[in-house]
């Protein structure tokens, strides 16, 4: 085959310099009827004189050059074994836009009236033909006007240009301009006002637009007026797809059938010299590496080739090498082996994809493609929360904003909503953009992206009393999920506020964990447990997959998983319960598990660049502003429960009897002598700590008594309590 490919080509190649030569000589008066006895000027002879003629008289004229040049171009395109959809795109365009030059070197000519007998000097039959034609049906000028618009259509068209990009582009600097110099008019006496206050002009100037903004969204809860947000959100536009680079013309990255024949040769050599025989029986190629399928010999222990990942690639001279043995549901050993050119799978293409527009979900995240190149999502609403771990510069940042991206290309403001929590300060901060359309609010925070762990603590809590909020809700309608509880909304059953989705996204757990471990544990473990139903949904990140980042509890509630490229197999083993993560590539390639599928797939995540991004957000800053979602007030619920918790429970003087006549500060001898529960007896020990009367907590050990018997009728509140239960 590939003997026959460069035949193929050499002679097109032959065949394109003939032509060439014959139409560089051509003389316009020698046609195919001139004599023999006349000598012939023309350097390819008779062949020459009537390959020129039937080209450049007969047909387009002198734009027959680029004729040659293809034949040329698609010999060397086809004896070096390259990929054909470039060339045949540019073949294509250029073709037409021969024609349409050729049309246009015949316009002179019709201007002084002459034909096909006079002569077409330029142009050639075809052209001045095509030109006779648009002169007697639009005359010259608009003969003119088409021609141009066809020929800019073609210029625009081969280059991917957009004529209304620009435009945007150039909207949104005119309105980012007028809305800085409004917004500095506007502050300045603000500014002057609050020098003297302890609190930034930043965080003053958000709190008032959260506070603004979050009395109007509770006046236009209580009027009970809430409507379907695709109904009350008609004008807001989605991204355009415009707005994403074009990648199209990219050469696949994928070893021609050659190289795989030699990589797969190699392969059983390699494998034969560690004396495990098998014979390549099948070959996947994708964008990135490809899986040859060896099948081993009867005998062969599937442990003895997984074992010898590491010579394995230092033999092939490949970066590293990922065994599968044996690949689910078939009798053969996967080994995936890196391409030498490494593709890169652009977001625009996950959007375009018909998986991506199909999926009709609020939470559709687009991951990227498989080994083999298909596209690939997945439904955040069915995981329900997402881990990701990765070592640094493995593209767990760009794959974070590429799922934000995928949700802002499908979701509406005000059905999905996000609560962005950034200790590194650098990740997310691009995303303040979004304050007044996605981010939810905090009236307790003066940050619209958290960064402070104080404040993501703060946060979390609040969207635990939401979570318990919704429940409520839900409960209240009869429903057992939020899809439900909208469906009813929507048509009308219900006559109550539409609930949008909430998506948590954490982008490093280990800096909050390493300060505040058991205050971040906590409400992440509840909203992982609870939160599905009612539509909060959590997407937590880490560089650092550590037992005592990834806790036990933790680990448990996140089903789903996506393991990029880690240091070591026990940070694999850690995020995964497997090995293999320690082995790829890096740069978006990754692991995934999933509830509905626990096996270990393995994709390339999809790239998207800042710029793209900065034009997605500016696009969303000009759309409406939809109703402000605000979360409830976590501080306001902890000053209750502190008061609360100062009232002495009815019990309280007969427990301080019991613990001092015994000497004993346990709650399992309150539980027995009181009959209470546990937690009641608890926090009456709490309490008797809170009074000095008991020490702290040590271990399974009962709390030391501080107090003696004197001290019963020492303090008159006691005696007097403990009286009055006697009597």
């Amino acid at each position: 085959m590939n003997r026959r490919r460069e035949i193929t080509g050499l002679l097109l190649i032959v065949l394109g310099i003939l032509i060439f030569l014959s139409l560089v000589s051509y003389n316009p008066n020698e046609e195919p009827t001139i004599s023999s006895a006349l000598s012939i000027d023309n350097w390819m002879g008779l062949f020459g004189v009537y390959i020129a003629f039937l080209f450049i008289k007969l047909g387009i004229g002198y734009s027959a050059f680029v004729i040659p040049v293809l034949l040329i171009l698609w010999g060397v395109w086809i004896f070096g074994n390259k990929n054909y959809p470039a060339l045949l795109r540019f073949t294509v365009y250029i073709l037409l836009t021969s024609i349409v030059v050729s049309i246009s070197l015949a316009v002179p000519d019709l201007m002084h009236n002459l034909n096909f007998e006079a002569g077409y000097s330029y142009s050639g039959l075809i052209g001045g033909e095509l030109a006779q034609l648009l002169y007697d049906w639009l005359h010259l000028p608009g003969t003119i006007i088409l021609l141009a618009v066809a020929l800019i259509i073609l210029v625009t068209g081969y280059f991917r240009w957009s004529f209304y990009s620009p435009l945007i582009k150039m909207k949104n600097k005119v309105l980012k301009r007028k809305t800085a110099k409004s917004s500095s008019k506007s502050t300045r006496p603000k500014t002057r006002k609050t020098t003297t206050t302890k609190s930034r002009t930043t965080s003053s100037t958000s709190s008032s637009r959260k506070s603004s903004s979050s009395s109007s969204s509770k006046s236009k809860s209580s009027s009970g007026s809430t409507k379907s947000p695709r109904r009350s959100y008609k004008n807001y536009k989605f991204p355009p797809t415009t707005l994403l680079k074009d990648y199209s013309d990219q050469d696949s990255g994928r070893p021609s059938k050659k190289k795989i024949r030699q990589n797969s040769k190699k392969l059983e050599s390699s494998l034969e010299t560690f004396n495990v025989h098998g014979k390549v029986v099948n070959v996947v190629t994708g964008p990135i590496i490809s899986r040859y399928e060896v099948e081993p010999e009867s005998g062969v222990r599937v442990k003895r080739i997984s074992n010898l990942a590491s010579d394995l690639a230092r033999i092939l001279k490949a970066e590293s090498i990922r065994i599968i043995a044996p690949i689910p549901g078939k009798s053969v050993v996967g080994i995936e082996i890196p391409n030498n050119q490494r593709e890169i799978i652009y977001f625009q293409r996950i959007v375009q994809s018909k998986e991506f527009q199909n999926n009709q979900s609020h939470l559709a995240i687009a991951l990227g493609t498989d080994t083999t190149g298909k596209v690939k999502t997945i439904n955040l609403a069915r995981m329900p929360h997402l881990l990701i771990a990765g070592a640094t510069g493995s593209g767990k940042s760009v794959c974070i904003n590429m799922m934000i991206a995928s949700i802002l290309y499908q979701s509406r403001p005000n059905e999905v909503k996000f609560v962005m929590i950034d200790p590194k300060r650098l990740e997310l901060s691009l995303y303040e953009k979004l304050s007044e359309h996605y981010l939810v609010n905090i009236a307790d925070l003066d940050e619209d992206v958290i960064t402070q762990t104080d404040n993501a603590i703060v946060a979390l809590r609040s969207l635990e009393m939401e979570m318990e909020r919704r429940y409520d809700l839900l409960s209240e309608a009869s429903v057992r999920n939020i899809d439900q509880y909208n469906q009813r909304v929507n048509s009308g059953k219900i006559d109550n506020e539409y609930l949008p989705k909430i998506v948590i996204i954490i982008d490093e757990l280990a800096d909050l964990m390493m300060t505040s471990a058991k205050e971040i544990e906590g409400p992440i473990a509840r909203l992982a447990q609870m939160a599905r139903a009612v539509g909060i949904h959590m997407i937590i990140a880490t560089q650092r997959p550590s037992v005592d980042v990834i806790t036990g509890v933790i680990k448990a509630n996140f089903p789903a998983r996506i393991a990029f490229k880690v240091t070591s197999k026990v940070d694999s083993r850690t995020i995964l319960d497997n090995n293999g993560a320690e082995n790829l590539l890096g740069r978006g390639d990754m692991l995934i598990t999933t509830p509905s599928n626990p096996e270990l797939r393995r994709y390339h995540s999809a790239y998207i660049s800042l710029e793209e991004l900065e034009d997605i957000l500016d696009h969303i800053q000009n759309q409406p502003v939809p109703e402000s979602e605000e979360l409830p007030s976590a501080m306001e619920q902890e000053t209750k429960d502190i008061d609360a918790a100062t009232d002495r429970d009815e019990l309280f003087n007969e427990a301080l009897k019991l613990v001092v006549t015994h000497q004993q500060g346990s709650a399992s001898m309150l539980q027995r002598r009181l009959k209470i529960g546990y937690a009641r007896a608890s926090r009456i020990i709490d309490q008797l700590e809170n009074e000095g009367i008991v020490g702290p907590h040590v271990g399974s050990k009962a709390r030391e008594v501080l107090v003696d018997d004197s001290y019963l009728y020492s303090s008159d509140d006691v005696a007097k309590g403990i009286d009055d239960d006697e009597d």
